[in-house]
């Protein structure tokens, strides 16, 4: 049907053993463990996939495996294939399942011969199921449906009343299969003649049990083996009615199965998130193989038809994301032995003992001394180790101590500088609205500055690395020519540009406003010293004692002078560190301004340089196609003379004739 409606167009295309490339719009690769195309028979995929599965579960692994695809896409055929008159001549297009018991069998057959001095014996129980409109059937006992799904902290997740058969020979399994499939649902669509309407699982638990020193082993796995039904559309389907209904069931079913695969990819990345496995039947009852205890196989069939495109690219990125889950398989192993052969062991060793002590000797063989010494030389390196590690978590309590008291010292120093701060500010307030003079605000602040350098100062003490760096930051702020050297080395060699022109004008600009910051606080602290000159004056003044009334109208009016002259020096100041601040914020706005005309200007030196050097390959480019053009005329005039000259030749050669 697809190669009437679509004709051999394709649309995937195999890179190599492991790639297989989705050609559409954009073109997508994908790669995985194998990909088998068309050409590939059942043997060589068995071989591929099915024989790693059977040796993992004689290893005690549980294993499943998945049959993912659209409907249409030979699912069922991968699974089981021809599985009909296989007892008396088995076929080339026998299926998965057949092959994968066919090799199990074999192999128990072998490892019971080889190890019959342990009494090592295998049993096999198989089990049949569907999944139908999310109800679920024994497909062994056509009157057992819908069934009930339980949870058992030893079993697992199982089904209630589900029929189990013991299974001895590959005969055994084919009649099975063949009984289960015949009750399987099955209908025809547009897609597909046999179209599958129900995901089926068949389980097969594979038992082990082996004697050895004295002691029972038990081993056992788990292998399931899936068919999941087609995705579908309905308008290239043609499902109606009841046919319509199974669709919706099926595609809602496997969209689960896509979102439970999404959140175990992300699991699988360290985040943390519910993992829905009871929104469907089929992710409930194989939770263990998706992100649990299992080695999972998923093959996923693809049709490589043009008009199948969309369905294949959605198969593709469903088995790229299957890959990233990541399963923690152990080995199912019950070593702990016979427990009655053990208790009569140990009985018999007291009963020895005790007998030994009451005639007051106690014996010990070599093989007892040297385990007690083993014991004993154990027991001492354990006792070391903790030692160690106990040294080691107090160094490190104690390092986590220092790391607080520190941390508790600059949160209140902080504190301190904030409270300073604060303080600082509801003077200035003050001193504005006149309700504090101007001497005494001077004091304050001189004080609350000497508090604040005491706290700096004892922050530097505690982080010598700080101090370093603030000491290596001045160095450089010293030198105000540091930032522009890079800059002015890039221009050197285009001074006649107007935009190289145009960014040494900014620069100079910028070392004119670098002096008048400077100018303005050497200003500054002439200022600062001028008034702690006056303040010792004052202070003098007012430590000498008064004898006489003209010495103290003089110096009351030495006082009142001082205190007019401080009161214009602390208008200056304020005036002054308003000037400061205004600068410092013209010169931040310039130096933003300075840097961004900077960056635009080296890009637009950028852009220039790309355009001469389009320009130069583009010139090149047609001095290339003009001395091709030239070859390609002496060609032509070479080949017309050639024509010419065979021409001649036909005719002499016609004129001999």
């Amino acid at each position: 049907m697809e190669r009437s409606t679509h004709g051999y167009n394709r649309c995937l295309k195999q890179e190599n053993a492991q790639t297989i490339t989705w050609i559409g719009q954009p073109e997508t690769r994908f790669t995985f463990d194998h990909v088998a195309c068309e050409t590939v028979d059942q043997d060589m995929l068995f071989r591929m996939a099915g024989l790693p599965m059977v040796e993992n579960c004689l290893s005690g692994y549980n294993s499943c495996m998945f049959a993912y695809g659209q409907t249409g896409s030979g699912k069922t055929y991968t699974m089981l294939g021809e599985i009909d008159d296989l007892k008396d001549k088995p076929s080339t297009h026998r299926g998965m399942t057949p092959r994968i018991f066919e090799f199990l069998f074999a192999r128990i057959q072998v490892e019971e011969e080889t190890r019959k001095d342990e009494k090592l014996k295998y049993s096999c129980k198989c089990s049949f199921l569907e999944i139908y409109n999310e109800q679920i059937t024994d497909l062994l006992d056509s009157s057992s449906s819908n069934l009930l799904l339980r949870e058992d902290v030893t079993k697992g997740v199982y089904v209630e009343n589900l029929s189990e058969f013991e299974v001895h020979t590959v005969s055994d399994i084919l009649r099975l299969l063949i009984q289960g499939s015949s009750n399987r649902r099955v209908a025809a669509t547009n897609m597909n003649r046999e179209s599958s309407r129900s995901h089926s699982v068949f389980t097969c638990v594979i038992e082990s049990r082996w004697e050895k020193d004295s002691t029972t082993n038990f081993r056992f796995a788990r292998l399931n083996l899936v068919d999941l039904a087609g995705s579908e559309r309905q308008k290239t389907s043609g499902a109606e009615g009841e046919r319509l209904k199974e669709a919706a069931n099926i595609n809602k079913s496997l969209s689960t199965l896509g979102h439970v695969i999404m959140v175990l990819v992300d699991v699988a990345h360290g985040k943390i998130k519910h993992i829905p496995y009871r929104d469907s039947r089929l992710t409930f009852l194989l939770q263990d193989s998706l992100g649990g205890n299992s080695k999972t196989m998923i093959i996923s069939n693809v049709s490589p038809s043009i008009g199948c495109a969309a369905e294949t690219l959605n198969t593709l990125k469903f088995a790229q994301r299957a890959k990233l889950i990541q399963n923690n398989a152990v080995v199912n192993e019950d070593s702990t032995g016979d427990c009655i052969a053990l208790q009569h062991q140990i009985r018999l060793l007291k009963d020895a003992f005790l007998d030994d002590e009451a005639k007051g000797t106690v014996r010990l063989s070599t093989k007892q001394l040297k385990s007690l010494e083993k014991t004993l030389a154990g027991a001492l390196r354990r006792e070391k180790m903790a030692e160690t590690t106990i040294k080691q978590l107090e160094a490190e309590k104690e390092h986590l101590n220092r790391l607080v008291c520190q941390r508790e010292d600059d949160t209140r120093s902080t504190k301190m500088m904030l409270r300073f701060r604060e303080d600082k500010i509801k003077k200035m307030e003050a001193l504005i609205n006149g309700s504090i003079p101007a001497e005494a605000y001077l004091l304050d602040e001189n004080r609350a500055l000497c508090e604040e350098i005491q706290l700096l100062q004892a922050k530097l003490d505690k982080n010598p690395e700080l101090l370093q760096f603030l000491d290596g930051r001045s160095n450089k702020q010293s030198n105000p020519d540091f930032r522009m050297e890079p800059q002015e080395a890039m221009f050197t060699n285009k001074e006649n540009d107007p935009l190289s022109l145009k960014l040494k004008d900014t620069c100079k600009e910028l070392d004119e406003c670098r002096r008048s910051l400077n100018a303005c606080l050497e200003d500054n602290a002439k200022l600062n010293r001028e008034i702690d000159d006056l303040h010792k004056m004052l202070n003098t003044l007012r430590s000498t004692p008064i004898d006489e009334d003209g010495d103290l109208a003089s110096k009351v009016h030495n006082a009142i002078h001082i205190q007019e002259i401080e009161r214009e020096h602390a208008e200056e100041i304020l005036s002054l560190q308003l000037e400061l601040d205004i600068i410092n914020i013209i010169l931040k706005e310039e130096m933003t301004s300075q840097d961004e005309r900077v960056f635009f200007l080296n890009r637009y030196l950028q852009l220039a340089n790309e355009e001469l050097s389009r320009k130069r390959k583009h010139d090149d480019a047609n001095i290339k196609l003009q001395e091709a053009n030239c070859i390609i005329a002496a060609l032509e005039t070479q080949q017309i003379m050639s024509n010419n000259g065979m021409e001649d030749l036909r005719k002499s050669n016609s004129r001999y004739v």
